[in-house]
């Protein structure tokens, strides 16, 4: 096992060292949130939730045991994730829930088929076929909530690729058709069924293959649309954001918010920029992705990024697994920084939480339970990338 912070560069570059007397503190924490997520409370999670739990274990296995055989455990939590799915499909209904549990399932079904595993994780045919039916019909509906279920079940096809060649051409199928908008509700921007997590989407999907001019130009109206919202930074205004976490209907008037986190703030659009540039390569967005991912970092305080808990969603570990993603993509020491402090923040705020009894109930839940933390907590202390944020980004 390597020290906290030791991470592996993108390009093969050597790992990244931190002090080892942060050893200690990473290691607790995981192990405090290891000890929830392995007691009676979250075996009894909904199958929701019980899909979160089978990915967690799997990373546990692959940060701390790769090259081991799986465990029994791993392999009947596959079965029964399987079972659950297949009993799904059957139905014929598919709640946000159940497409979270199906994105669940295809990103451990492509990792255990590329990882040299000989165990699987078997999605059935009607499983997809249900799926793309569904995608389908929720493309024609114009409401905001059938629009967030599309893109639900665009990433579920994109996490059965590579093991999956038959997932491509039904991606084409479904990006080949117009794009549908909700004018009725306000245009989230950030990484939570928002714009950023949109285009991030796309962007991902032509690296995989996709490579129809529509998809570009797709991309690049978002991209567009996202810089024309631009605002000026002005702390003592209280004006922290270089981004509206939000567009209103109709008048698209930017709404902005003080707070830092994986919905709100810039970190997201910085990412998203960073990303946009492999394929556009247009200099110019890495240096706005720079201007405003640096801003960032002087926000430290709870006044200035509203963080008080150590979730993913609205809390330290999300921010700290952004600037992760950050240094990843740009290979600045500054956000290995920003990674390093919110890391800390996470561990002590993760006292405070479990203290307060913040995730009973929780525990199963990704971006507001103690899943994200633990996933989070548990690849700072291995420099095996586990991939799991393809979940979520």
């Amino acid at each position: 096992m390597s020290t906290l912070f030791s991470f592996r560069q993108p390009g093969g570059a050597p790992p990244v060292a931190a002090p080892e007397p942060a050893v200690p503190a990473a290691r607790r924490s995981w192990e405090a949130v290891h000890a929830l997520l392995t007691g009676p409370a979250a075996e009894a999670c909904p199958p929701p939730a019980f899909a979160n739990l089978t990915a967690y274990h799997y990373c546990v296995h692959q940060a701390l045991e790769r090259g081991k055989p799986l465990p029994p455990m791993l392999s009947r939590r596959f079965d029964q994730l399987a079972a659950q799915l297949a009993q799904q499909a059957n139905q014929g209904t598919w709640p946000v829930a159940q497409l979270d549990q199906a994105c669940v399932a295809a990103w451990l079904n492509t990792q255990l088929a590329t990882s040299g595993h000989a165990r699987r994780l078997t999605i059935s045919t009607r499983l997809d076929e249900a799926l793309c039916a569904e995608a389908h019909h929720l493309h024609q509906q114009p409401d905001a909530e059938s629009q967030r279920r599309f893109w639900r079940v665009l990433r579920y096809f994109s996490l059965r690729l590579p093991a999956a060649a038959e997932a491509l051409p039904v991606l084409q199928a479904l990006l080949a058709q117009p794009p549908t908008s909700s004018p009725a509700e306000p245009l989230a921007l950030g990484l939570v069924e928002g714009l950023a997590a949109e285009l991030l989407l796309l962007l991902k999907l032509h690296k995989a293959g996709l490579r129809h001019a529509s998809l570009v130009a797709r991309i690049r109206t978002g991209i567009s649309k996202l810089l024309a919202v631009r605002h000026p930074v002005d702390f003592l205004e209280g004006h922290y954001s270089v981004f509206p976490h939000q567009l209103l209907p109709a008048s698209e008037e930017g709404t902005f918010s003080a707070e830092l986190s994986w919905q709100r703030g810039d970190l997201g659009q910085s990412l998203l920029l960073y990303k946009a540039h492999e394929l556009l390569q247009d200099d110019e967005l890495i240096k706005i992705a720079e201007l405003v991912g640096l801003n960032t970092l002087l926000r430290t305080t709870a006044s200035a990024t509203g963080v008080a808990t150590a979730e993913l969603a609205r809390g330290a570990a999300g921010l700290a697994h952004l600037y992760r993603k950050l240094y990843q993509a740009s290979r600045l020491a500054a956000y290995r920084d920003g990674y390093q402090h919110w890391l800390g923040q996470t561990h002590t705020l993760l006292r405070q939480d479990l203290a307060a009894g913040r995730y009973q109930g929780q525990e199963g839940d990704l971006l507001h339970g103690l899943v994200g933390i633990g996933l989070v907590t548990v690849a700072s202390l291995t420099d095996t990338e586990l991939g799991w944020d393809a979940l979520v980004l």
